[in-house]
């Protein structure tokens, strides 16, 4: 997958980041669509493997998507700190919906710090 490949070169090589990759990797071989996720009953999030949000490349195209739970959706934005490397600055990174009330009633939005 070229956006695993990408991941390496704008993050720093570090366990965190082999977390990430193993979580949306296995993702991506579990469930091809909603539907599947669905008819497993199991509820999922798409995740982009490269956000968007870092305009490092984050396209919306299936190489760079997974289905994720709810759970590894939250792990992988948590990861997502760990390694990125954006020219200094410094994100957090949980955006994780409002019906996930053990977060958060509201959510909690990407907020850059400077």
């Amino acid at each position: 997958n070229n956006y695993f490949e990408k991941l390496d070169l704008i993050s720093t090589k570090n366990r965190y980041l082999l977390y990430y990759k193993l979580i949306c990797f296995r993702a991506q071989l579990r469930f091809q669509s909603r539907l599947e996720a669905r008819k497993q009953n199991i509820y999922v999030e798409q995740h982009h493997i490269i956000p968007k949000s870092f305009k490092m490349g984050g396209e919306t195209d299936k190489a760079n998507l997974c289905l994720l739970t709810a759970k590894e959706h939250f792990i992988c934005h948590l990861l997502l700190i760990k390694f990125i490397n954006d020219k200094g600055n410094t994100y957090i990174v949980a955006d994780v919906p409002a019906e996930n009330a053990w977060i958060n009633k509201k959510g909690v939005g990407i907020i850059q710090i400077k």
